[in-house]
């Protein structure tokens, strides 16, 4: 069923600017005029690539990351989903988002216990250095 106030096409197009990385992935409101776009961004998410899953459900290599989206409460926060290590037989597959908390922490991270889903977007997996995971690749 349409909506009887339609989504102005620029408002669209922001939202898929942003799912692609064409936007600075951060956090951001999807708040519009009063408006949660949620489910337009999730349209936009799932034609661009990424699918809602749990972490307990999903199986990722090591030192691959994959850009990721958890949306709370009509925001939408990126980070990436990736194995962290710990030694070279131990590691733990998480979310943590590129908005940090005051201690330089992800501001959100998600472990393999959180029944939350996040968007993940498999297919464009990146290396990365697994020494350093907040430090780039």
């Amino acid at each position: 069923m349409a909506s009887a106030n339609p989504v102005p096409e620029d408002v669209l197009g922001a939202l898929r600017d942003l799912a692609s990385g064409r936007l600075q992935r951060s956090r951001h409101e999807l708040i519009w005029e009063g408006r949660d776009l949620t489910p337009e961004f999730e349209a936009v998410l799932a034609k661009d690539g990424f699918a809602p899953v749990r972490l307990r459900d999903l199986a990722a290599p090591r030192g691959v990351r994959f850009p990721a989206f958890v949306l709370r409460q009509g925001t939408a926060h990126f980070g990436h989903v990736f194995r962290e290590k710990f030694t070279e037989s131990e590691d733990r597959l998480l979310f943590g988002s590129v908005a940090r908390d005051l201690r330089g922490d992800w501001a959100i991270m998600l472990t393999r216990r959180s029944t939350e889903p996040v968007w993940v977007n498999l297919a464009q997996g990146s290396a990365f250095d697994e020494d350093r995971p907040s430090g780039g690749r």
